[in-house]
């Protein structure tokens, strides 16, 4: 699932369809805390220039992406065989970016209202498994780059206060 700034005001309706469908979030940089809160476990970053190695194997290894409430300005970084069910409220958006396989013009947070009252449902599957294996990894490393250089710059919440992340971070460990 990834979620764009369309969904604003949705962050439970978001995390409760991950949950019931068993899909991985990812958002878009400007959505990171917006779209889907940062501390939950299928929560695995944003994908693009500010993105995170989770978000980008997430990404990368789906064979399916549903996105909702975003135009995605870095489709050309996708993999060339994804498919892509795209949820956008402006119809000249649609498949503006990338070809989509199906294109919903609808509210995003409001389609995956809907969505959520369907009696499907998935279980918990062994790509959300590595996901979250992966996520786990990726804040250890980021914390063991914290701790190697703690005095290099003075902290700053990573992205910002727009998650409310606990997590901090030098600048010089980002690279």
């Amino acid at each position: 699932l990834y979620a764009g700034l369309g969904l604003r005001g949705g962050r439970d309706t978001v995390v409760q369809v991950s949950e019931k469908f068993a899909m991985p979030i990812v958002t878009s940089a400007s959505a990171i805390g917006i779209a889907a809160p940062n501390n939950h476990k299928n929560f695995m970053g944003s994908f693009g220039r500010l993105g995170t190695k989770p978000a980008y194997d997430v990404i990368n290894g789906a064979d399916l992406v549903l996105f909702a409430g975003s135009n995605f300005p870095f489709a050309r970084y996708l993999p060339k065989d994804l498919k892509v069910i795209q949820i956008n409220n402006v119809m000249a958006d649609m498949g503006k970016q990338i070809p989509v396989e199906m294109g919903i013009v609808a509210d995003g947070k409001e389609f995956l209202q809907k969505l959520l009252e369907s009696d499907l449902g998935r279980e918990e599957t062994p790509f959300l498994k590595a996901a979250r294996i992966s996520k786990k990894n990726w804040d250890h490393w980021l914390d063991t780059r914290l701790r190697m250089t703690p005095k290099a710059f003075p902290r700053k919440v990573c992205f910002g206060q727009c998650g409310k992340t606990q997590r901090t971070m030098p600048f010089s460990g980002w690279m």
